[in-house]
């Protein structure tokens, strides 16, 4: 038996629209490195040697998956197989344009077929040398230039000349291990020794060499080339790098794959190539990533591989210095692409590291890529120091081809050092733009964030949030690493609906600060006799809370701060101010009535401290999370400006309240061309949350519900509204015991349709009931032009 009570109702946004026909809506052994098996720290510890090859596989989807190897990947048939290419430690041979033996191979296997994405040839030869002979043998790979800006010798950058493996690399050893992800790794270290001859004067190098070969640490189906380079020598060395490949995507022994066009891609992030069912693209976005790019033709006779810079030297720039919309085609014959980093000049001891990116996928498999970014919005001389203001950036883009992929949650937790502004949390979506995301989505006591994008992201689109964070004082001379976790699935196939975890991670080193201090906001329920102050209380509403902002100039510190800085402790909405006190450095407490905005200060010195007390009365009668911080502001006894300097959020739980803490605003149907004929519309994106706050022991259900009434119907501009199908108009895939379930399509009616026919209980985020792909519409065939909107209400009601 059910007794319906409708605790809390709220109302959403339905939308879609359209517009004259357009519906808008071997051998094993233990790792012995070049010369020791630590001169390169790559993050994989579980490196061991071998004297032959192997490949790894990452999945993309269904039968599809990236691989890569050093060597030989291909068997006579020219499908993907472990070969065993014994070749890789050789020395390295060729001649003006091409090179053998240890070179990067990137590929896809497509149901076991193998698809290049560069040049190759003679893998059908019965003789196994020939076989691995042919591994991107016309591509350049990394290659050490000797100066920056030459027009003269360096107009000529060739194989011979310039290639790390020809000019050269030797004592070369192959290790393979695994990733953090359990994803197989593969590198080949030696010795670069190369002495100045010839009229190119290709330089005069004593350097360590490792040359990486891994998936993406975001675990992404991307796949990354690395080259770390140690100078071993009293001297400092300098030189530029360069990496480049002669393009080629197809079934091998097409006898039109060498023949490709290449594109540039958006936000000048790398090149993209596309061939029948196939796209490839280069990433230059990553770590140690590279800093300019071009596209020329390949010359099998006397290739130079800066041709396509200008001027065509070291110093040249690319296409990253135009303005070119995506898709611009950058070369569009037998084509070959050069990315370059900036000059580098490497001190005796040091070790410097190259990246690039690379992911080849399907028709019409999704490439999700997730980063994270942050810009300091205090200062942009390229430190860190506690008291700034530092902006993340968090993305997921889409580099699939013909796909899409649903954005289903993004977590990321905070690390201790840095203090998060639960009110600057904003979200970008293709569909929407600067959306402000509920601060109850930070959760303070774990300091993680928690946000349910529900968002479909289509080739070459990208979701972000971003939110603000400033620098604590428990951060001073540390590096803080923040790691985000994104979720999703790739939702444009029918072979691939599992879900999909990647993450992507930042590193923020932080100076070491002479003024040192603890900054505390603690709060206490008076009402529930707590005796005690805490980060976080309950409550609700009429109950009295203390909060107690405590800030200290720590004994050990250098510097003090001087006189005429202000505590600033707001109380946010839902809190009604009842009487505030301060007590001063010098032990003396005063009334400040109820001015808790901005309170100057006194000079603090080492081992002293100011504090406000306020107490303040619970107004807000819906559940959900108050939070507070508070702010110092000031000028140490050194002279600098500490910025903003942040407390920790204090946090008050309205718990006692049945009801939504927050529902979704709106309903995005997408977009589609109407022919005037009966059509079925799944939302392309959901925009918002859907929390329910249940604190009894009940069991309870949630149900949404459509009324069609004049109040709420889907009307245009012009007044019309939409006339249900037969089958009826909108439905939502009611699930049985858990959003995995496949649920059933189940109409939307006047008196509420459950998300779920099982119950609830406690309080519970429901938002995996109601994203992408979980609403439907039907469009009769009488259904007039124009933008719709209408309204749909939540309700929740207690079993007995």
């Amino acid at each position: 038996m059910m007794r319906r009570q409708e605790y809390f109702r709220k109302a959403f946004l339905i939308f879609f629209c359209f517009l004259s026909l357009i519906l808008s809506f071997g051998l094993v052994k233990t790792a012995q490195a070049a010369t020791t098996s630590s001169d390169f720290n790559d993050g994989i510890t579980d490196w061991q040697q071998t004297d032959h090859n192997d490949i790894g596989l990452k999945k993309i989807g269904g039968n599809l998956s990236i691989g890569y190897a050093f060597g030989l990947a291909q068997n006579t048939s020219g499908n993907v197989a472990k070969m065993d290419d014994p070749t890789i430690t050789s020395d390295s041979q060729g001649g003006q344009s091409n090179s053998y033996f240890s070179k990067f191979n990137v590929f896809l296997s497509d149901n076991n077929k193998y698809i290049s994405s560069v040049a190759q040839s003679g893998y059908t030869a019965s003789n196994p040398l020939t076989a691995a002979r042919s591994v991107s043998l016309s591509s350049l790979d990394f290659a050490i230039v000797p100066e920056k800006d030459s027009s003269g010798p360096l107009a000529g950058v060739s194989n011979a000349s310039y290639s790390i493996l020809l000019n050269k690399l030797t004592n070369k050893k192959y290790y393979f291990g695994k990733d953090a992800n359990e994803n197989k790794a593969f590198k080949i270290v030696g010795d670069f020794n190369r002495e100045s001859s010839g009229t190119n004067n290709p330089g005069t190098y004593t350097l360590k060499v490792e040359l990486l070969l891994r998936v993406s640490p975001t675990n992404a189906p991307v796949i990354q080339r690395e080259m770390y380079v140690k100078n071993a020598t009293s001297s400092t060395q300098k030189f530029g790098v360069l990496f480049g490949e002669d393009t080629a995507l197809n079934i091998s022994g097409s006898s039109y794959a060498d023949r490709v066009t290449i594109k540039d891609m958006d936000d000048k992030s790398g090149m993209s190539i596309q061939n029948g069912d196939y796209k490839l693209f280069i990433n230059n976005q990553l770590p140690d990533g590279p800093t300019s790019y071009a596209a020329q033709p390949f010359s099998s006779s006397m290739m130079n591989w800066l041709s396509g810079f200008s001027p065509a030297n070291f110093a040249g720039s690319g296409a990253e210095s135009k303005t070119y919309a995506n898709n611009t085609i950058l070369s569009n014959v037998d084509s070959s692409y050069t990315q370059k980093w900036p000059y580098t000049t490497l001190a005796a001891g040091d070790t410097a590291h190259f990246a690039t990116a690379i992911g080849v996928t399907k028709d019409p498999y999704a490439v999700p890529i997730p980063s994270k970014t942050y810009t300091n919005e205090t200062r942009s001389d390229g430190t860190n120091r506690v008291g700034d203001k530092l902006k993340f950036n968090l993305k997921m883009l889409n580099k699939g081809y013909g796909s899409s992929w649903s954005f289903d949650e993004l977590q990321d937790r905070i690390p201790d050092g840095l203090q998060i502004d639960p009110n600057s949390i904003k979200m970008n979506t293709p569909l929407s733009s600067n959306v402000s995301i509920n601060p109850a989505s930070y959760d303070s006591l774990t300091k993680t964030l928690t946000i349910n994008p529900e968002s479909t992201i289509n080739d070459a689109q990208s979701a972000t949030v971003t939110f603000e964070a400033t620098i604590t004082h428990d951060a001073s001379g540390l590096t803080l690493n923040n790691t985000a976790y994104f979720t999703g699935k790739d939702v444009g196939t029918t072979t691939t609906s599992e879900s999909q975890k990647f993450n992507a991670s930042v590193n923020i080193p932080v100076e070491k600060s002479s003024f040192t201090y603890n900054f505390t906001n603690l709060v206490e329920n008076e009402t529930n006799g707590e005796k005690n102050y805490a980060e976080s209380t309950k409550a609700k509403a009429g109950d009295i809370v203390n909060y107690q902002t405590k800030f200290t100039v720590n004994s050990n510190s250098k510097d003090s701060l001087v006189s005429g800085g202000y505590m600033k402790n707001p109380l946010p909405n839902g809190l009604q101010i009842v009487s505030a006190k301060m007590t001063g450095p010098d032990g003396n407490t005063y009334s400040i009535g109820t001015n808790v905005d901005s309170q100057g200060l006194k000079a603090i010195t080492p081992g002293e401290s100011v504090t406000m007390d306020v107490k303040a009365k619970v107004t807000k009668a819906s559940a959900g999370i108050i939070s507070s911080t508070a702010t110092i502001t000031g000028t140490t006894s050194s002279g600098a400006s500490p910025g903003d300097i942040v407390s920790n959020t204090a946090t008050v739980n309205v718990t006692d309240v049945v009801g939504f803490t927050e529902t979704p605003s709106l309903i995005n149907f997408g977009s589609i061309n109407f022919t005037g004929q009966q059509e079925t519309l799944k939302n392309v994106a959901t925009t918002g949350q859907l929390i329910a706050n249940h604190p009894t022991d009940n069991n309870y259900t949630v149900s949404v519900a459509y009324d069609n009434d004049a109040s709420t119907q889907m009307k245009n501009s012009a007044g019309d509204t939409l006339s249900p199908t037969s089958d009826g108009l909108m439905f939502i895939r009611s699930r049985t015991s858990s959003p995995d379930d496949k649920g059933t399509w189940t109409p939307i009616t006047p008196s509420g349709t459950p998300i779920q026919t099982g119950t609830f209980n406690g309080t519970q985020n429901l938002t995996n009931y109601i994203g992408v792909g979980d609403w439907k519409l039907n469009i009769n065939s009488n259904t007039k032009p124009g933008t719709y909107n209408g309204t749909l209400t939540w309700s929740m009601a207690d079993s007995i």
